[in-house]
């Protein structure tokens, strides 16, 4: 019997990495479920991964402690013994107009977002290299990469630093047949309640729809598909078009 593919998501409990663990595991993969603070979020998708035939554990940490970070991924080698595909999605967005910025919001954007998604890669890659598994990591950026939307300095910032960061992480472990990818998603309907009225900002987005959190998922097993072999330090935009036009600040009410 063919033993399933691994794969860990960062920030898998709610939102987009929920999406992209339930993907995951309608494919085949047993996944194993990074979170921080969602725990009991976590524990619930647990239970329905499992209920699909799925292998799958919960792990929680604080990707801003290196010390948590290894001690994650040892973990998830413990129980799983692979990892065939790593999806770094834990993150935070929180916005704030450039001359209002303060220090301690810039740390906890910069902390979460880049630092633990940079040593969270290469951990992963770590992992692959030593274990000489051929595998493919997926950094979740964000269009705010390509915008200057205001409110979202520093996170737009960090999304474009994670876009530098595929492409040099790409580069170095290509050697090792790793294969390193970025996805960019714009509006995404994760149901939370702090998210506006999607037909509220369909002006601003060409194609008059938001993403779905199971799209990313496809899109992850895509760029992970045999057929994307020679895709590597690249980025899909999924974002209805949004950042290809831009707007004056006024028209956001800052």
């Amino acid at each position: 019997m063919q033993k399933a593919p691994c794969a860990l998501v960062t920030g898998g409990a709610i939102g987009i990495g929920r999406g992209i663990a339930l993907a995951l595991a309608q494919a085949g993969y047993d996944v194993g479920i990074h979170c921080n603070s969602n725990v009991q979020r976590a524990q619930e998708l647990r239970q329905q991964l499992c209920a699909m035939g799925r292998r799958c554990h919960v792990y929680p940490a604080d990707v801003r402690e290196c010390a948590q970070i290894d001690s994650l991924f040892a973990r998830y080698m413990q129980d799983f013994g692979q990892l065939d595909l790593f999806v770094a999605n834990a993150g935070i967005t929180q916005k704030a107009p450039f001359l209002e910025m303060d220090a301690q919001t810039f740390d906890r954007i910069t902390q979460i977002d880049f630092r633990g998604t940079f040593f969270c890669v290469q951990q992963a890659a770590r992992r692959m290299r030593d274990a000489g598994t051929r595998g493919n990591i997926i950094i979740l950026s964000s269009n705010n990469a390509f915008m200057q939307t205001p409110g979202v300095a520093c996170y737009g910032a960090v999304k474009e630093a994670l876009l530098k960061l595929t492409k040099h992480a790409a580069m170095e472990v290509a050697r090792y047949g790793i294969r390193v990818n970025a996805i960019a998603p714009g509006w995404t309907d994760t149901g939370e309640a702090r998210l506006p009225p999607p037909e509220s900002t369909y002006a601003h987005i060409p194609l008059k729809r938001w993403c779905q959190p199971a799209e990313i998922g496809q899109a992850v097993l895509a760029l992970s598909a045999p057929w994307a072999a020679s895709i590597t330090g690249s980025c899909l935009v999924m974002d209805g078009g949004a950042s290809l036009q831009t707007h004056p600040p006024e028209e956001y009410g800052l």
